[in-house]
């Protein structure tokens, strides 16, 4: 019978840990910031405190699903948390991704999206300051800045201080054309796109999240003190967590609090739960500014509020009723010529949007009849059908976030086609999940979420019957020993893979005395 000996050695790995350098491009500074594109570079920023105070900008969507098994345990002890057996399973304590910026240690650098997104991002944790960032504050000498941004199908579970972008964002800090979609649950201080808002600006950002806390909690902020909301809006329902009922909630569409806080140009449409102080646009407020900031008195079913003005559902989808009171829309000149507003009939549901900050639209270039994954001799074989295709450069896919694989495809075809692709770096035990995506000739990346498959590769396909000992010495410059044992003679194949799951080295690949 033919033994398989899988060996990879992950070559390099050690030393980037060790190296700030590790990200895709970039020397962190203003002019040459670090480039984020993909899983792997994130994973590098949240585990290195050191550059919080860097320059970033995001190059690539990030699909990030594989979060949802990320485990804070070490158990290789190779100083990274998320590249254990435990990180690719349902194994382990799952916390997920680990904030960037902590109460210790804050984020008080830049980070620039560049209009693109992070997918999928999953945390579950019962610590303070729980988002993708944890804690954003610059100082009296530098701002820190997070902008350009998107953040789709978000779960994020944590405690104090808990929002989709951000747990916290404060003195001299600021969101700018960011937006958030999912579910956020925290206790007090939550909010959809912060948890908490202190001496800082949120503007020309959105949220559509169903958020759940206790204390100040809000569809975009939990709450805001001494800070300036300007032209943002929410969508999303807002309740309590009822596995904190005895504590005291305050329950606002956009806000929970306004304690000497701005708001101008800003509304929300959220579904209010029960709550000891509920408020349409925010449930409570002192010493607030809140000017021409509206809710729907029928979505929310919140006839009053702590601030801000009840609109019908009719009146919050008619355009003068913002023109009138100073919005500027894209097509109207007396309120200036920024063009920050946009409004029609089926975008947003008829409310208003962000003329430079909305959802993208989703292309298709292609119809998916199917995408499976099976085991075939302890490797995962992909297939897929496309029913049709339009301007289909090519496909890819994603193993656990990662891409490792580049397929092209049919261009335009009214026909049906068949695909496949043998992922043969697969290490028995673990499991794996594949997404498909495409990409069309303008280079517009579509990815099949739904479509995803999970395949665990079964562990008996290496028999019982010999040893593979650990390298030594590792790591290793310039050579390392590999010892191993067969206990009956059979045909022994030793590969040497990359990071990529590409063969560098075959060792051996013959039939071996016992």
């Amino acid at each position: 019978m033919k033994k398989t000996l899988i060996m990879i050695l992950s070559l390099g790995i050690y030393f980037s840990i060790l190296t700030a350098d590790a990200y895709t491009g970039g020397s962190g500074t203003e002019l040459d910031p670090y480039h984020i594109s993909s899983i792997t570079d994130l994973r590098e920023l949240c585990q290195t405190s050191a550059d919080w105070d860097k320059f970033f900008i995001q190059t690539a969507d990030i699909e990030a699903s594989v979060t949802q098994y990320w485990d804070d345990s070490d158990d290789d002890s190779d100083l990274n948390l998320y590249n254990d057996a435990n990180d690719a399973t349902s194994a382990g304590n799952n916390e997920g991704f680990s904030p960037i910026g902590n109460n210790d240690t804050y984020f008080s650098g830049s980070y620039d999206g560049q209009g693109y997104s992070i997918e999928s991002l999953y945390i579950n944790r019962s610590s303070n300051y729980t988002g993708l960032f944890g804690y954003v504050r610059g100082n009296s000498e530098t701002d820190a800045l997070v902008m350009n941004l998107g953040m789709l199908n978000v779960n994020i579970t944590g405690k104090n201080y808990t929002g989709a972008l951000s747990g916290q964002t404060g003195y001299y800090a600021a969101i700018e054309n960011c937006y958030c979609k999912g579910t956020v649950t925290g206790t007090s201080n939550s909010g959809g796109l912060t948890g908490w808002l202190l001496y800082g600006t949120a503007k020309t950002s959105f949220a559509d999240v169903t958020v759940t806390g206790t204390g100040y909690t809000g569809g975009l902020i939990g709450s805001v003190q001494g800070s300036d909301v300007l032209n943002c809006y929410s969508l999303g329902s807002v309740s309590k967590n009822m596995d904190h009922i005895s504590s005291v909630t305050w329950l606002g569409g956009l806000a929970g609090d306004l304690n000497e806080a701005t708001v101008l140009n800003s509304y929300s449409t959220g579904l209010i739960g029960a709550a000891a102080y509920m408020g349409g646009l925010v449930a409570t407020a002192s010493s607030e500014t809140v000017t021409s900031s509206y809710w729907d008195t029928e979505t929310s079913d919140q006839a009053s509020s702590g601030a801000g003005t009840g609109k019908t559902n009719l009146e919050m989808k008619t355009q003068s009723t913002y023109t009138n009171n100073g919005w500027d829309f894209t097509d109207e000149g007396a309120n200036g010529f920024d063009d920050i507003w946009s409004m029609s009939g089926t975008t947003n549901d008829g409310y208003p949007y962000l003329e430079g900050n909305q959802l993208p639209e989703t292309p298709m270039p292609i119809t998916l009849a199917n995408f499976t994954a099976l085991e075939k001799n302890g490797s995962a074989e992909l297939t897929w059908e496309s029913a049709t295709e339009t301007d289909n450069a090519r496909f890819i896919i994603y193993r656990n976030g990662e891409t490792i694989a580049s397929i092209s495809g049919a261009g335009t075809s009214s026909e049906p086609h068949n695909y496949s692709y043998c992922d043969v770096t697969v290490i028995p035990g673990l499991t794996y999940t594949y997404v498909l995506a495409d990409l069309s000739y303008g280079n517009i990346e579509t990815r099949y979420n739904d479509n995803a498959v999970s395949l665990t590769i079964s562990s008996d396909i290496i028999e019982a019957n010999f040893v593979m000992n650990a390298a030594y010495p590792n790591p290793f410059n310039p050579r390392t020993a590999i010892n191993y044992q067969l206990f009956t003679p059979g045909h022994l194949n030793a590969n040497i893979y990359n990071t990529q799951g590409q063969i560098i080295e075959n060792l051996i690949n013959s039939e071996m005395p016992s």
